[in-house]
């Protein structure tokens, strides 16, 4: 923990105010804007970590992220830049934004021309071919995306992000959300994990001809390459006929599978009890089948927000918030010269998850009379000092005209990562 010294400037006619919808009808006078350019682009380790799955580019398919969220791509969907179909397969990149912390430590801006965006889940999407070069959705193809939330309001309209102008458009597309849906479940085991990860499959298997396997507790198998051939026909495990042909490399066996006159050969390591944290989230237990109902409890009463898309790209459910009329605050950040100077400034309201980017040298803010909110201060040294709506009252007053106030004492904590610096808003506004 740290002591942090600020300046804060308070503006004459400080008057607190409550955030208007853009719903309502009411007319603005020179709502003050805060300038996007105002944030440094700093290396923060909290920033949200992306997430890679792979699917065929001929086939398509659906590729399942830690949260639950789901993409589902149609056949034949990705071209290259210039325009050429795509073979082999896609890597996908993909990340998530549902918290304030994460949000804050996107670097992407929640401002709009005419407010603030209040977040109901963000998403960022792209994709690689093997070769690591960009693809792109074909012309008159189209992907779907369900993002899991925990935001249940229903009444969140889409936007797009323009990176090019930092800026938001709201989109009418067809987009939806629900709260807990049904997922579809199976008796079969093979079925489960298949369709669940493309990668996993379970069906009887000899081990005789193979000693290192013989006290293994083995569940199931793991092919290097994404399948889908335990997707379709019977979903009976039985059906399914299995032999280790050899092995490939350590740990690694072919085994050929039939069902009826279709055969195929995989290249697939064992998923055994002591080993499934590392093909199976941690948390998902010793079976498919258990594995199955861990994918449900992460959908299990959230919100499941779905859309069509044709491009890759930022997107987000949001209510949009406009700017208030009457007059701001004024807070700049100076600071003693034995301190790092803030690379990231925000004023929050962590109820409605909004964060407010702040110029670090210093910048205007509202306080709302009616919800909890303050200030947030991050480090490069992945500190953060927080002041709350309290704090800044007490700070200004009875002040009777604008005037500096220099002020000591404001604690700063460490954190490694988002939830860290999430706990610490919560405790702290």
């Amino acid at each position: 923990m740290r002591t942090a010294f600020f300046t804060l400037l308070a503006c004459l006619g400080t008057a607190l105010y409550s955030c208007k919808s853009a719903t309502q009808n009411e007319s603005q006078t020179n709502p003050p804007k805060t300038d996007n350019t105002a944030q440094t682009t700093t290396s923060i380790s909290a920033i949200q970590p992306a997430e890679y799955e792979v699917v065929d580019a001929k086939k398509g398919g659906t590729v399942t992220f830690k949260s639950g969220s789901q993409v589902r791509f149609q056949d034949n969907c990705f071209e290259t830049l210039n325009g050429e179909d795509v073979k082999g397969k896609v890597r996908v990149e993909w990340k998530e934004y549902h918290t304030l912390g994460e949000i804050m430590c996107s670097d992407i801006s929640m401002l709009h021309q005419d407010g603030v965006l209040s977040s109901g889940g963000m998403f960022e999407i792209d994709g690689t071919d093997e070769n690591h070069n960009p693809v792109r959705i074909k012309q008159g193809k189209s992907f779907e995306v369900e993002l899991i939330s925990e935001r249940q309001e229903t009444n969140f309209p889409f936007f797009v992000y323009d990176t090019a102008s930092n800026t938001w458009t709201e989109r009418t597309l067809p987009a939806s959300t629900s709260t807990n849906p049904t997922v579809k479940k199976t008796k079969n085991n093979a079925i489960a994990m298949a369709q669940s990860t493309g990668h996993l499959f379970s069906i009887p298997l000899s081990t005789s001809n193979f000693p290192e396997l013989k006290d293994q507790k083995i569940i199931g198998w793991y092919t290097k390459e994404e399948t889908d051939f335990f997707s379709n026909g019977s979903k009976t495990a039985s059906k399914y006929i299995g032999k280790i042909e050899g092995t490939t490399e350590k740990g690694w066996y072919n085994i050929t599978v039939r069902k009826g006159t279709s055969q195929q050969t995989f290249e697939a390591t064992p998923v055994t009890v002591e080993n499934q944290g590392e093909f199976i989230n941690e948390e998902a237990m010793a079976s498919a089948e258990k594995f199955t109902n861990y994918m449900q409890e992460l959908k299990d009463g959230k919100a499941h927000r779905t859309a069509t898309l044709t491009n890759f790209g930022t997107y987000n459910w949001d209510i949009l918030h406009l700017f208030p009329e009457n007059e701001p605050m004024f807070c700049r950040f100076q600071h003693d010269d034995k301190f790092l100077e803030v690379s990231k400034a925000f004023f929050v309201v962590p109820g409605q998850k909004i964060s407010v980017p702040l110029k670090i040298k210093g910048d205007r803010f509202h306080l709302l009379d009616n919800t909890n909110c303050g200030l947030v201060m991050i480090y490069p040294d992945n500190t953060v000092a927080i002041l709350n709506k309290e704090d800044i009252k007490m700070l200004t007053k009875d002040q009777k005209s604008a005037k500096t106030l220099i002020f000591g004492g404001i604690n700063s904590y460490s954190f490694n990562d988002v939830k860290d610096l999430d706990i610490l808003i919560k405790q702290h506004i």
